[in-house]
């Protein structure tokens, strides 16, 4: 493939935002400063210098300053990118935006899912207040789509929330907690508000449809909100002839 379109080229005359900047490899950081220090860029595959008019925006959720100071991410770069900065404080520094990014993702995946959850019980709301959410608003996002999979009723209760943030006791085999774990699941997950475990292929089977209806049968996207490789999706698919 040679002298194919990218997104500078793309964005010429325009802004281009660049999402988690701080994971870029060393040849991409290189080739950005490059770019931002004379506005030239090269297509993947060809060899022919070109320009190109393009303002640019990156998010990073790293430090860094620190990345920097550990030889991760190029001080050149980092001085490129940092003339206007614009810091956003973790999700567990703003409590109080928690509720209605809860409101938001439940109308978000209500939709999606079909489910006809309108309401988040006051525990359970109290509990997703309270978790510090390492991962954040990403994390938070995850955990509304798993439950409201998760979720029988009309409300959100607090067993469906994972284990971590309810703090409640699934009852589920270490065997059966750790295969769920490798694949970015919770204990709560597999648990209905009657304390009724269900089986773990009936789960599998019923996270994957959920998937592949809200991703409207895309199996790159449904093995991905699901965090597993797409060749075990793709097994899993025959398995449960899906």
């Amino acid at each position: 493939m040679t002298n194919r379109i990218g997104k500078i080229e793309t964005a010429e005359g325009g802004t281009l935002f660049l999402d988690e900047v701080g994971e870029m490899s060393p040849s991409l950081q290189i080739k950005l400063l490059r770019f931002l220090q004379d506005k030239t860029f090269e297509r993947v595959g060809g060899r022919r210098k070109m320009t190109a008019d393009v303002r640019i925006i990156s998010a990073t959720n790293k430090d860094l300053e620190k990345e920097v100071q550990a030889g991760n991410f190029r001080e050149d770069l980092y001085y490129r990118l940092v003339v206007f900065p614009i810091l956003l404080p973790s999700l567990r520094e703003r409590k109080e935006d928690v509720p209605v990014l809860v409101d938001h993702f439940l109308d978000k995946y209500r939709k999606e899912t079909g489910k006809d959850i309108t309401v988040v019980d006051n525990d359970a709301m109290e509990a997703l207040i309270r978790y510090s959410w390492p991962g954040n608003v990403r994390e938070l996002e995850n955990v509304i789509f798993r439950s409201v999979v998760a979720a029988d009723t009309n409300r959100l209760m607090k067993v469906n929330l994972p284990d971590t943030i309810s703090g409640g006791n699934s009852g589920v085999r270490k065997e059966d907690r750790d295969f769920l774990e490798r694949r970015g699941c919770d204990m709560a997950d597999v648990v209905f508000p009657d304390n009724i475990i269900i089986p773990m292929p009936e789960l599998e089977k019923k996270a994957m449809q959920h998937a592949l209806k809200i991703t409207n049968g895309n199996l790159t996207l449904a093995a991905k909100k699901l965090a597993i490789g797409r060749a075990t999706f793709y097994r899993k698919l025959e398995r449960y002839k899906l």
